[in-house]
């Protein structure tokens, strides 16, 4: 499996997609800091971090958010991500492509 991403959920929303190299990983939130910005109230200045593994899989940590991350509706601290997969940062919808 490789080349997962994460996809608006509402494509004509505006937000980023977000793609991280593989052995890499990328924060989202609504601060500065966050490699990738996401300006919404619901979410945290870190929310959470996405790291691809080195074999395309795609890793989700919530990084002590507010409002959390959720994975196909069930609140989550951490997880593997599969095509498909509904991710929500706050009240921010992504869904998983590729592989």
């Amino acid at each position: 499996m490789s080349g997962l991403r994460l996809e608006p959920n509402a494509p004509e929303s505006g937000l980023p997609v977000i793609e991280v190299p593989p052995g890499q990983s990328m924060t989202i939130g609504r601060g500065r800091q966050a490699d990738i910005n996401i300006d919404d109230a619901s979410l945290s200045r870190l929310h959470a971090r996405v790291t691809a593994e080195p074999d395309g899989l795609l890793a989700i940590d919530d990084l002590g958010s507010t409002n959390g991350i959720a994975i196909n509706g069930r609140e989550q601290l951490s997880s593997y991500l599969r095509p498909g997969d509904i991710v929500r940062f706050g009240r921010v919808e992504y869904v998983v492509t590729g592989g």
